[in-house]
């Protein structure tokens, strides 16, 4: 644990950090929430990722992310807890590579709720929420479930960072949302306030 370098495995020690909480404070484990921004996305899906027992590499840079071998794993004998929300803003909610098909379906076993944030610089999650609705039908969750446990807001119309596609879904394909500036706003402020890592403590 620890260190820093090539090697540093950042991962091994964001999840010694939750298990020390869970370990010494009454946390519901079943909502811990992890929060991520921009580039904090990518390591927020990879923890979720590794949390739910995929293999993962911790080595990831902008230019490359998703394309390392996953040469690393948690043992869940020790790590027994996955993520229960993921906040994801202004990032990445799994995608260019970070998971494959077979870490969303990984993922969605564990039963992650997510809302994702996009706006008009940002990433596009179209297609990877699209990817993660797949996951969990195939995982065995009901449209009602993922209608009620997966959001995408985006905003303002279109989301797309090359124009091509517009954030308004297909009826019944993604659960797109489309809220005001003044609610992301204040929604961001307030996740800003909770800082990075939010655990519901009973």
């Amino acid at each position: 644990m620890g260190g820093n370098g090539e090697d540093y495995d950042y991962l091994l020690d964001d999840v010694n950090v939750i298990k020390y909480l869970l370990e010494h404070y009454n946390i519901d484990r079943d909502r811990i929430i992890i929060h991520g921004n921009s580039r904090s996305t990518m390591a927020a899906s990879t923890i979720i990722q590794a949390l739910a027992g995929q293999p993962y590499s911790a080595g990831q840079d902008a230019a490359d992310w998703g394309d390392r071998p996953r040469t690393k794993t948690l043992d869940k004998s020790v790590y027994d807890f996955e993520i229960g929300v993921f906040l994801c803003n202004n990032g990445l909610y799994g995608g260019q590579g970070l998971w494959t098909y077979e870490d969303r379906l990984a993922v969605a076993k564990t039963g992650l709720r997510a809302w994702i944030f996009d706006a008009e610089q940002d990433f596009n999650n179209i297609d990877y929420v699209e990817e993660q609705i797949k996951a969990f039908k195939e995982a065995g969750y009901s449209d009602q479930w993922i209608a009620e446990n997966l959001r995408l807001t985006c905003f303002p119309l279109n989301c797309s960072t090359t124009g091509a596609r517009a954030t308004t879904p297909p009826p019944g394909s993604i659960i797109g949302t489309l809220e005001t500036v003044r609610s992301i706003t204040a929604l961001i402020v307030i996740l800003m306030r909770m800082g990075s890592w939010c655990m519901t403590v009973r």
